[in-house]
């Protein structure tokens, strides 16, 4: 193992496997998340979780008040184009604390719509 990596990571089942995958890959490992309005509790209590499960000391968590929810019907609790958000806010971050790449995980629709 070699290198480093950090880890976009919501709390979702997309973000354990894209952890677990970079665990077994990197020397070096961090954890970036954000906060945004809507964001579901459960993903917070389930990447706490997670972290500690990995043995990863401290996940960054990055507040985003910007996003917000906006449309109506079903599509009300979406934020349209937050990965690519969230993919800049990360490589700001990767640049700043010398992580050599950037690891996501995202399900098969996740570009649809986010």
């Amino acid at each position: 193992m070699k290198g480093s990596a950090l880890v976009v990571a919501s709390g979702g089942l997309d973000s354990a496997v894209a952890l677990w995958w970079a665990i077994q890959r990197f020397k070096r490992i961090g954890i970036l998340s954000f906060d945004y309005e809507g964001r579901p509790e459960g993903e917070r209590r389930a990447l706490a979780s997670m972290t500690r499960k990995a043995g990863i000391q401290a996940c960054r968590t990055l507040r985003v008040p910007a996003l917000r929810p906006v449309g109506r019907g079903p599509d009300a609790e979406r934020i349209h184009s937050k990965n690519l958000v969230f993919y800049g806010l990360a490589l700001a971050v990767a640049q700043q604390d010398g992580f050599s790449c950037i690891v996501g995980g995202h399900t098969a629709d996740d570009g649809k719509t986010y």
